[in-house]
């Protein structure tokens, strides 16, 4: 793990990129794909940091941490370290990777042996942007070195998935976000309840901690899910209001129900909470909806949650969709 010591957890991903850097088959183009707030960007400023350091430790390659390409890093001066920038707030436009990628790369790197890009929100690309990458990754400079980071791999264009090395990062432990969190926070209700309702990511689990909304909006949705098999139409459609005033809000309640009626089907096929992501507020709540929906409710509540999001990607009014979705996972049995 030599080299990633700022890194919380994801020790798959960190073997593999050691290896990558070890073995001298570093790729021209990564995708880092996971959740926001899980660490993506820390890890792909770390690769980074290893794969510019002046004086790496070993054979290990574990950057010293204090040579000027380390220390231009952590300052985020480093020139051959380039993280594209857009200024439209939710697109990633073909101008922006002509500027900063595709007419700097073909300048070779200032003082180090490679030249790397970092774009993060990489699902903000639009068709247009991609194609431009595509062509730089086609061939790219021996020395390019492209780290996409986005919360969707579908997102792309299969040109350029074909072209990556996909990297995943999955939920970290509960023991892992509490040795962080434990750090900085003293001891708390918040802190537990960040804790619980996190699911494996550190980010989450800061902004559960500062933002008392959040909590409250988190709480809220845990309530409905939790009493779903036993409220009436119309208690269902009251629900519906409450889950569907704000945008960001209706994004984070579809996260909070993929993720409960996952908690609800592995403990009902495992029996195991340990497995679980949600924490242990909510366990009895998720034992008895294991007990009260069959494997083939789950299903299609799974399958109407994954039509809900697109419905809602389509900018389908968010009260038609909850409204749809509520129904069907009102249905236990």
């Amino acid at each position: 793990m030599a080299g990633f010591e700022k890194v919380v957890g994801h020790p798959a991903v960190i073997t593999h990129l050691n290896n990558s850097i070890q073995s001298g088959r570093v790729a021209h183009c990564y995708l880092f794909v996971g959740e926001d707030g899980i660490g993506k960007r820390m890890v792909a400023t770390e690769f980074a940091k290893k794969l510019l350091c002046e004086t790496p430790d070993g054979p290990s390659a574990r950057p010293c941490g204090t040579c000027p390409a380390c220390v231009a890093v952590d300052r985020g001066s480093h020139p051959d370290l380039k993280y594209i920038r857009h200024e439209k707030p939710a697109t990633i436009g073909v101008d922006d990777v002509r500027e900063q990628l595709n007419g700097d790369i073909v300048i070779r790197p200032y003082r180090a042996d490679r030249k790397i890009y970092i774009i993060d929100e990489a699902e903000l690309l639009n068709v247009q942007a991609q194609n431009a990458i595509l062509k730089t990754i086609e061939e790219p400079p021996s020395y390019a070195v492209i780290l996409l980071l986005s919360n969707n791999r579908d997102v792309f264009l299969e040109t350029i998935r074909s072209r990556s090395v996909l990297v995943e990062f999955q939920p970290l432990r509960r023991e892992d976000v509490a040795r962080y969190i434990e750090a900085y926070f003293p001891p708390s209700d918040d802190r537990e309840f960040a804790l619980d309702h996190c699911r494996g990511n550190i980010g989450r689990a800061l902004h559960l901690m500062e933002d008392e909304n959040a909590r409250e909006f988190v709480t809220t949705v845990c309530g409905i899910l939790a009493k779903l098999p036993k409220l009436s139409v119309i208690e269902r459609m009251d629900a519906v209001s409450e889950l569907s005033q704000d945008r960001e809000d209706v994004k984070e309640a579809m996260e909070l129900f993929l993720a409960w009626y996952r908690d609800v089907a592995v403990l009902k096929a495992t029996g195991d909470a340990r497995q679980l992501q949600f924490g242990s507020q909510n366990i009895k709540k998720i034992e008895a909806a294991a007990q009260a929906y069959s494997f083939a409710a789950l299903g299609r509540i799974f399958e109407k949650v994954r039509e809900t999001k697109e419905l809602l990607l389509a900018n389908v009014n968010p009260e038609s969709a909850f409204e749809n979705l509520l129904l069907e996972c009102g249905v236990a049995g």
